[in-house]
């Protein structure tokens, strides 16, 4: 059997207000100086493979995370067999 799962979000930020300030006694401070204009965004999918007679069973899951000026992107597999 297969099971899979797609998930995706966008999303734009446009009024570039955190209005937060974050100090730190003795150390730095995070002062409201972030850059947070622009568009935002995930998407992200897996994909399961099992048997219901044996043991085996795996899977793969992926996705990636972007902005204007950043993408990060992630993937894990693995694999199981129980007897």
């Amino acid at each position: 059997k297969v099971k899979l799962t797609i998930t995706g979000r966008v999303w734009d930020e446009f009024s570039n207000d955190t209005l937060s300030t974050l100090i730190v006694p003795g150390g730095q401070n995070f002062l409201n100086n972030d850059n947070l204009k622009g568009v935002f965004g995930d998407i992200s999918g897996q994909v399961n493979l099992f048997t219901l007679n044996s043991g085996l069973t795996a899977f793969f899951t992926g996705g990636v995370k972007f902005k204007s000026s950043y993408t990060e992107g992630t993937m894990t597999l693995g694999a199981r067999y129980q007897f």
